[in-house]
């Protein structure tokens, strides 16, 4: 589970209207393994020379090959379109386990952790 900041600017002195973001998954697997979704209701208008501030949540269920996408659209003097893969990727999964002392040990030796200290017990 994440939190995604997305930063939107407005260059422009005239304020983006009917702004409409949208989230999109590339195929079912992505669909499957992610789940996307925005903080609160995103905003329908950027004011000029503003910035704004949007969070997702992200909660990544099990593999997945394909980032999501957001579609952002919006009026500027003219409809347009944006379309941007978002920065969101597994670089690993982990899956509890559960070990007896002398295996989780073991373990613990290989990937060269320290041993804890005993306390001392008269």
């Amino acid at each position: 589970m994440g939190r995604l900041a997305l930063f939107i600017g407005n260059k422009l002195s005239t304020t983006l209207s009917e702004v409409n973001m949208s989230i999109e998954y590339p195929n079912a697997t992505t669909q499957k393994g992610l789940a996307v979704r925005f903080h609160d209701a995103p905003v329908h208008d950027i004011a000029g020379k503003a910035q704004i501030q949007e969070l997702l949540h992200v909660e990544c269920k099990e593999f997945f090959s394909d980032a999501p996408v957001i579609r952002m659209t919006y009026i500027a003097n003219n409809p347009r379109t944006l379309v941007l893969r978002l920065p969101v990727f597994l670089t690993r999964f982990i899956e509890g386990v559960t070990l007896e002392q002398a295996a989780f040990f073991e373990r613990w030796k290989i990937i060269g952790g320290e041993l804890p200290r005993r306390p001392n017990v008269p």
